[in-house]
């Protein structure tokens, strides 16, 4: 609905919207291979310094998109371009930090039945909860 209203045709908009998960999947096989790589060189150090890396290149590009492009003058290449470049380096943290950590501390017996709590309280509550909240924040405040 957001790129709707800043005029992009809806066919783009349709492009726009998918192009998220397809990125999102290169980014967590590149956030993986750069978490393995400082974990290697930075040990118990890397693969929170590759989460911290890719909180801090995808909050400035969400904003870019929100906020960042003027309303209307946002073209579908621009927004195309943040939203890959977000997919792939705002996705690292889950396949690059939080699993591999987790296999790592967690029991064997009890590993498989830890990835999936964690799995469901990242992306099931998150998809259940988050389209209720951005509603209620769009309605109440702006």
């Amino acid at each position: 609905m957001f790129f709707q209203l800043t005029g992009i045709d809806d066919a783009q908009v349709a492009v726009l919207s998918g192009v998220g998960p397809v990125t999102g999947a290169v980014g967590n096989v590149v956030g993986g291979l750069v978490a393995d790589s400082l974990a290697r060189r930075l040990l118990l150090h890397g693969r929170p310094l590759s989460a911290q890396i890719s909180v801090a290149c995808g909050i400035p590009l969400i904003y870019l998109v929100f906020q960042g492009v003027p309303p209307g003058e946002g073209s579908f290449g621009v927004y195309l371009a943040l939203n890959v470049a977000f997919g792939v380096l705002g996705s690292w943290s889950q396949s690059g930090t939080n699993f591999p950590i987790l296999s790592h501390i967690v029991p064997a017996d009890a590993r498989s039945r830890i990835m999936a709590w964690e799995c469901a309280l990242e992306n099931s509550i998150a998809n259940a909860v988050g389209p209720l909240v951005v509603s209620l924040l769009a309605e109440r405040t702006f």
